[in-house]
């Protein structure tokens, strides 16, 4: 039986800073956009990450759901860190909480690409700490089938009173071949992006989530990580 599991939730609430100046930010935003458009393969597709034409028909990806205890076995691309994370709780609605290796403690829905709703101890910056508050959903992504698209509509705050609203949108595009620590393997790609931050992932029918590429306008990767494996709590 395939596993429907994922390792999105990691990367939802880890890096939540925000340019503190919107001006500068707008400019260098546009910067930072004109830039991927002049190299829109690596923008798109990531690093050393080459998409096929996929070697068998990819059916819908149901969404994943969650073992308490479960600790996913990530590492970075950038520099080999271990950013592997461990679900703590999973509510009777399916909202999760989970902690990254670093001790970043973050709570998002049961959508595993769905914006955060609060996360704390994930850096000492401005927004190392905060909550979100979801104003409307429309759209669906699951089963993920390409050409679906989800949108969120959120406001977020610091836990030093700054706040901001935001639209994060989703598209499922693909279905592509691809080589991973796991082997070759058939995914779809699920684009989310906003006005500061574009989130790229792959998503495999057995293993759920297995790579994620997380762009912010400002400065470009902030992170390429890879799912290398999976243990769950004894039965």
């Amino acid at each position: 039986m395939s596993r429907r599991t994922s390792t999105s939730g990691s990367l939802s609430a880890t890096d939540r800073s925000k340019p503190a100046h919107r001006s500068m930010r707008s400019v260098a935003r546009f910067g930072a956009s004109l830039a991927c458009m002049a190299a829109i393969t690596a923008c798109e597709n990531g690093p050393n990450l080459e998409q096929r034409p996929p070697t068998a028909k990819v059916a819908p990806i149901e969404r994943p759901g969650y073992t308490v205890g479960t600790v996913f076995r990530q590492v970075s691309n950038v520099d080999g860190s271990v950013k592997d994370w461990q679900v703590l709780k999973v509510g009777a609605d399916g909202t999760v909480t989970g902690r990254n290796a670093d001790g970043c403690t973050w709570t998002r829905p049961a959508d595993p690409l769905s914006p955060a709703t609060e996360w704390s101890g994930c850096g000492t910056g401005l927004w190392g700490s905060g909550t979100a508050t979801i104003a409307s959903v429309s759209g669906d992504l699951w089963p993920l089938v390409p050409g679906n698209e989800a949108r969120w509509k959120h406001t977020s705050k610091s836990s030093r009173g700054n706040g901001y609203v935001e639209t994060t949108r989703c598209r499922v595009g693909g279905p592509f071949a691809i080589t991973t620590r796991l082997g070759e393997l058939n995914a779809l790609k699920v684009t989310c992006n906003n006005t500061w931050a574009v989130r790229t992932s792959w998503w495999n029918a057995e293993h759920g989530e297995v790579r994620v590429l997380w762009m912010r306008n400002t400065d470009g990767l902030r992170w390429d990580t890879e799912l290398i494996g999976e243990e769950r709590p004894a039965s």
